[in-house]
């Protein structure tokens, strides 16, 4: 195995992420607006991306949305090249994104994790929660919640 090139992990802004957001997790033959989300102009918006030779290889989106009543960030987009896994990359930005999270204050992090990627998040700590459901593109998932034990009780 060949030593990673060092990357950089940088917040960046909607438009430079989407892209790859898209290519990824839509694909080319579905429009680019199906890679919009309302949030992503939003100040509390955090959209994270790992360059490597000034190119996104890896992104994630995290903003301020509720999970059961709870305050909490969601996590969105989050994409890697297939060139690029397998290194590290999405684990490093996940990393980041709870870090954050955990700054600002927020008790959970949660997504709607894709069910064949579950592994993934499951090593970061993250639980399912409900049955498995299908999105209006067809592609399994759960919501998976991270509980940030730092922030449970603050008094």
């Amino acid at each position: 195995m060949t030593p990673m090139e060092p990357f950089d992990i940088r917040r960046l802004d909607a438009e430079t992420v989407r892209p790859l957001r898209h290519a990824v997790l839509r694909g080319p033959e579905r429009p680019l607006t199906e890679s919009c989300y309302p949030q992503d102009d939003e100040e509390e918006t955090v959209h994270l991306a790992v360059l490597q030779g000034g190119v996104v290889v890896a992104c994630s989106t995290f903003f301020p949305e509720a999970h059961d009543g709870t305050p909490a960030w969601r996590l969105r987009g989050m994409a890697t090249d297939p060139a690029h896994r397998g290194r590290g990359l999405g684990g490093a930005l996940l990393e980041v994104g709870v870090g954050l999270a955990e700054a600002a204050g927020v008790p959970v992090v949660w997504c709607n994790a894709r069910t064949a990627v579950l592994p993934f998040y499951r090593r970061h700590g993250f639980e399912t929660v409900g049955e498995e459901f299908v999105t209006a593109g067809g592609v399994p998932h759960y919501v998976a919640v991270l509980q940030l034990s730092r922030n449970a009780t603050s008094t």
